[in-house]
């Protein structure tokens, strides 16, 4: 280890040797010290860090000066008109850049774009659920659910009135809904077993 003396406090310090040529404060401290009181910032700022001396530089601007127009680099925004609301909102060009939009729409809020992507606006809708089943579907399934009393008929699992109630003979067997919604053609199974019997179609690559 090299010994040096400080330039500021003249305190005695040890350095590494790879250090020992170029060390000259003994800590931070010691350095900013000499930084405040020699070093000379070009365009007419006051010796040292003048931030640190409580001080504001000679080439202070607020943010005002430097926001919206004022800004070198401002650019006008652009109307827009929202497709929910239709109501005229403003943006700016990096922005509508950058957001890119679905389909070409554009919204004011989150809460009209959430809005409008519902259903068929959707991107990804390929349609509701396929559960109607004719003219007097929903009387017959209420009756079934009332008959087996909202419980699974395979594994006596009680759901309640949202269990689902299936066809014993193919609903598309059928000519017309009414024979196809006969009571003593219907059945309750929970989920499960409603799966297991009518298991989801798929669809060959």
């Amino acid at each position: 280890m090299a010994i040096k003396a400080c330039e500021i406090c003249g305190g005695e310090f040890t350095v590494k040797p790879y250090r020992a040529l170029t060390a000259r404060f003994c800590s931070q401290a010691c350095g900013g010290k000499w930084h405040m009181e020699n070093r000379k910032m070009p365009n007419d700022h006051k010796i040292g860090n003048s931030y640190r001396k409580g001080l504001s530089p000679t080439n202070a601007f607020t943010s005002e000066q430097v926001s919206g127009e004022n800004n070198p680099k401002w650019v006008p925004p652009i109307d827009l008109t929202c497709s929910m609301c239709e109501r005229i909102f403003q943006t700016k060009p990096w922005i509508l850049k950058q957001n890119k939009s679905v389909s070409g729409h554009r919204f004011c809020t989150d809460l009209c774009r959430v809005t409008f992507m519902r259903g068929e606006n959707h991107p990804l809708y390929v349609g509701g659920a396929v559960t109607y089943r004719g003219r007097g579907w929903i009387e017959a399934r209420k009756l079934a659910v009332a008959r087996d009393k909202g419980v699974c008929q395979e594994c006596s699992k009680y759901v309640g009135d949202s269990i689902s109630v299936h066809h014993k003979i193919p609903y598309r067997t059928f000519s017309t809904p009414e024979k196809a919604n006969q009571v003593d053609n219907l059945i309750c199974y929970c989920q499960s077993c409603h799966i297991k019997l009518e298991p989801p179609l798929r669809i060959e690559p």
